[in-house]
């Protein structure tokens, strides 16, 4: 495998996640895709599901349902048909180097090419017909209790959020789930544009970002937050997203890590 091989799959994926971000149905789709799962397969990250739904909607017209390496379809029972080309996704991997004069070992991070399938490319023991779709059932409180940055209540505020860079105000009197939704707009603004690099932005670029990040979280939550789908469409028809290029990949990965950092996986739960 080729070092350009890595890169090209790399600006796939960038070029994807933008064009994910901007788009409510699809990241509807990608986050419901995401979020579902069955008992010994791996759970693939959104970019990988992007670049394994655009190699296969290139070749079918239709997009994964579940994905999973040569063997692992062989230990559910199923095997890859004869002929069915694989979709290639990247792995992260982790080379340790050992400096030779301070004798320190440096972990550097690169990625490999892998060979996955999707279902609709094999054969053979029947799965069962219902996915286990995590669900969560997080409130304010949860958010007032995991949230890294401090939160404070305001009577007065007439806004329903906003950040400082060193705390977040929302506002006491609009209901506990928009609460919810308002604290993930405000907190990705304090991740993202609070730095040189984040100060640079337009305002309108800011606030895309954050509205994006926070329809992502509430969706991986299970919030419904449907002023964040008409703010994004607005964008849309407005073509002021053509700014946006070049972020996409910025918002999932920190949606990516508030998820981590507050252990947001905690409130999906296995419906019975």
């Amino acid at each position: 495998m080729s070092k350009s091989d890595v890169n090209e799959l790399r600006k796939m994926q960038n070029e994807l996640l933008d064009q994910l971000v901007t788009n409510v149905d699809e990241l509807d789709r990608i986050i419901e895709r995401q979020l579902q799962s069955r008992e010994g397969f791996y759970n693939y990250s959104v970019r990988n599901i992007l670049l394994a739904d655009k190699q296969l909607f290139m070749r079918t017209g239709k997009t994964t349902e579940l994905l999973a390496g040569y063997n692992a379809w062989k230990e559910h029972g199923r095997f890859v048909r004869k002929g069915q080309k694989s979709l290639k996704i990247l792995a992260p991997r982790i080379y340790k180097k050992e400096d030779e004069e301070t004798g320190e070992i440096e972990e550097i991070l690169y990625f490999v090419k892998v060979n996955v399938w999707d279902l609709s490319m094999t054969d053979g023991d029947p799965m069962e017909e219902s996915m286990v779709v995590n669900r969560g059932t997080i409130t304010f409180q949860d958010i007032l209790e995991r949230s890294p940055i401090k939160i404070k209540m305001s009577n007065k505020q007439l806004t329903r959020g906003s950040t400082d860079g060193l705390s977040i105000k929302i506002s006491s009197w609009i209901p506990d789930d928009q609460k919810v939704a308002v604290f993930f707009h405000e907190y990705m603004h304090y991740l993202c544009h609070f730095n040189d690099k984040g100060k640079k932005l337009s305002t309108g670029v800011k606030e895309l970002m954050a509205e994006a990040g926070s329809y992502y979280l509430c969706r991986y939550c299970n919030v419904t937050n449907m002023e964040s789908a008409a703010y994004i469409r607005n964008w849309n028809k407005e073509n002021a997203v053509e700014d946006l290029k070049g972020h996409g990949a910025q918002i999932i990965s920190t949606c990516d890590k508030i998820i981590k950092e507050m252990k947001l996986h905690d409130f999906l739960v296995a419906e019975e």
